[in-house]
């Protein structure tokens, strides 16, 4: 849930949304989300798979979102939830480990 100190900023998608959210917290409960004009999804289904690219500018103006930089190192995780499953609020596959997240300088 990050912290003051280390904000997290998450990007949500789903196919029954106009667009994505950005989702921020520092810290327990201060969980926010919020439309953000900046980022921009392309999806496409076939074959009965979805393929989505979410983007956004490296730094951006919205106050709760994580700047990035060139040269910058972090860590990066993923959740998908698969409604077809019944996945749904904590039931989700997730990436078990933080991955690397090096931006190109």
């Amino acid at each position: 849930m990050g912290s003051p100190k280390a904000p997290v900023n998450a990007w949500y998608w789903c196919s029954d949304l106009e667009g994505p959210l950005s989702v921020s917290a520092q810290g327990t409960g201060t969980t926010r989300r919020s439309v953000d004009p900046e980022l921009r999804a392309q999806a496409d289904y076939a074959d009965g798979a979805w393929s989505l690219v979410i983007r956004r500018r490296l730094t951006s103006s919205g106050d709760a979102n994580v700047n990035l930089s060139p040269g910058m190192k972090g860590k990066v995780g993923f959740a998908i939830w698969q409604g077809g499953n019944q996945e749904r609020g904590g039931l989700k596959a997730v990436t078990l480990e933080w991955e690397r997240l090096e931006i190109e300088a």
